[in-house]
C-alpha cells in the first residue's frame, strides 16, 4: 500500500516490473497477453496502471497504455481514462471512458494484442479498445502500478491486492 498526503505534486509512488511481464509474439493475435491488477477498494483512492515497451522510472515519458482512475472527490467526479501519454492514441476523443465511478475501480484488466490493447474495468459492458502501434512481435511489455492524485497536490492512495499475468 502507498498513501501520499496532500501537497506532494501528483503523488506518484508505486511498483514497476524490473523485467517484462511478457514479450509479444505472433500467437498474441489470437491468444492475447492478459494482465489483471486487483486493488483493495477500501484503501485505494486514485492510481495509474501502465503498460510500456521499456522500463522507465516514470511511465509518462515512455510510449504506453496508461489507465488513470480515481473515485469521486469533493473537487471532481470519479473518472477512468485511457491514453498513450507520448502518442496521439486515446480512447474516444478525450481519453475518458463513459463511466464516473464513485470509488476508484477495484480492478483493471488488459488484453494485449499486436497493435492494440483492450482495457476492461468494472462498470463497462464491453472492453475499451485502443490502438497501440508500438506493440509488435518481439515487444517486451513492462508493468507499472502507482498512486496518482486526481488533481495536483491532492492526496492519493493505492493498495495492490494481486497482479495476475497470463495468456
Amino acid at each position: 500500500m502507498v498513501s501520499v498526503p496532500a501537497g506532494n505534486s501528483w503523488g506518484k509512488t508505486g511498483v514497476e516490473s524490473k523485467s517484462p511481464v511478457f514479450i509479444v509474439d505472433g500467437s498474441f493475435a489470437t491468444r492475447p497477453g492478459l494482465v489483471l491488477v486487483k486493488l483493495d477498494p477500501e484503501l485505494t483512492t486514485s492510481y495509474v496502471v501502465a503498460l510500456m515497451p521499456t522500463w522507465n522510472y516514470d511511465p509518462w515519458f515512455s510510449r504506453n497504455v496508461w489507465v488513470g482512475a480515481s473515485g469521486a472527490t469533493d473537487k471532481a467526479d470519479g473518472y477512468v481514462n485511457l491514453i498513450d501519454s507520448q502518442g496521439a492514441e486515446r480512447y474516444g476523443t478525450d481519453g475518458y471512458l463513459p463511466i464516473k465511478p464513485t470509488h476508484a475501480p477495484a480492478w483493471i484488466g488488459f488484453k494485449v494484442y499486436p497493435g492494440r490493447v483492450e482495457v476492461c474495468v468494472p462498470g463497462m459492458d464491453d472492453p475499451a479498445p485502443m490502438k497501440a502501434d508500438w506493440i509488435g512481435e518481439g515487444t517486451p511489455i513492462f508493468l507499472s502500478v502507482f498512486s496518482s492524485a486526481p488533481y495536483e497536490s491532492g492526496p492519493t492512495a493505492v493498495a495492490i491486492d494481486e497482479i495476475l499475468v497470463g495468456r
